[in-house]
C-alpha cells in the first residue's frame, strides 16, 4: 500500500503515442484522441468499488458545471489500470458513473490497454498502483492529471475534493503554471481508505466504522475542552 502513489517527473507529458481500445473497441491512438486540446486524464479501474467510480463522477460534474464543453474545448480521458478490463467493462461504468451528465458522457474517452500499455503510461506520468489478487482491486491515488495543450503536465487535482472553479481554473491556466500536486487532507484520507478496503476488503466496514467513532471522539474532546475553559473563566471572574 505505502509504495501506491504519484510522483511525475518534472517534463512529465502524456503518452501521446500509445494505442489503446476506446469504449467502442476501436483501436486509438491517446494523441489522435485528444487532438490539441488540454485533457483531464484519469487512470481507473472499470470495476472498482471504491474510489474510481466517484472520482468519474464528480470530475464528470465539476466538468459540466464550467464553461469549457468537453469534447470541443477540453479532452476527458480515463485509461483503463486493469489489463483484463476491456471495452465491455468500461461501458458500464461510463453508463452507471456519468449517467445525468450526456454531453460529458458523449465526450469521454474510456481506453483498455494491455499490460506493457498501461505500465508505459504509468512510467511516462509517475503513477504507481499496487494490485491485490486475492481481491482483483488496485490501491491508487485518486488525483486529475491537467496537460496543456502541448501535452505538458501542469497540475494535479484530487478527484474526490473537485469542483468546477477548480478544475477550470486549472483548465484555463494550464499554460502558464507548473506541475503541482494539490491534495488535501480530504482526497488523502480518501486514497488511504481506498487502498486498505482493496487489500483487506472484508474489512471495509470496520474501516468506515473506526473513523466514525474517531470522529465523534474528537467532537467529544473539542467539547469538554471547551466546556473546561468556559469553567476555568467563569472562576476567574
Amino acid at each position: 500500500i505505502a509504495a501506491a502513489g504519484i510522483d511525475p517527473p518534472a517534463d512529465a507529458r502524456i503518452p501521446r503515442d500509445t494505442r489503446w481500445t476506446d469504449q467502442h473497441g476501436q483501436s486509438v491512438r491517446l494523441g489522435d484522441v485528444i487532438g490539441g486540446k488540454p485533457v483531464v486524464l484519469l487512470f481507473a479501474d472499470y470495476t472498482c468499488g471504491h474510489v474510481c467510480g466517484p472520482g468519474m463522477t464528480l470530475t464528470g460534474g465539476a466538468l459540466a458545471d464550467g464553461t469549457l464543453m468537453p469534447g470541443r474545448d477540453v479532452a476527458f480521458v480515463i485509461l483503463g489500470l486493469d489489463p483484463k478490463d476491456g471495452p465491455t467493462q468500461a461501458r458500464a461504468m461510463a453508463a452507471a458513473r456519468l449517467k445525468g451528465l450526456p454531453q460529458v458522457a458523449r465526450a469521454a474517452q474510456l481506453l483498455s490497454g494491455d499490460r506493457e500499455t498501461v505500465a508505459r503510461a504509468e512510467r511516462a506520468l509517475g503513477f504507481t498502483a499496487v494490485y491485490d489478487p486475492a481481491t482483483d482491486q488496485f490501491a491508487h491515488d485518486a488525483s486529475a492529471y491537467i496537460f496543456n495543450v502541448k501535452g505538458e503536465l501542469t497540475a494535479l487535482l484530487p478527484e474526490t475534493a473537485l469542483v468546477a472553479p477548480v478544475l477550470h481554473k486549472a483548465l484555463e491556466s494550464a499554460g502558464d503554471v507548473k506541475a503541482k500536486q494539490q491534495q488535501g487532507i480530504i482526497a488523502h484520507i480518501a486514497t488511504v481508505c481506498y487502498g486498505f478496503a482493496a487489500a483487506h476488503g472484508i474489512y471495509g466496514r470496520s474501516i468506515v466504522t473506526a473513523l466514525q467513532i474517531g470522529g465523534m471522539l474528537m467532537i467529544l474532546g473539542f467539547g469538554f475542552f471547551f466546556l473546561r475553559m468556559a469553567r476555568r473563566h467563569r472562576d476567574a471572574a
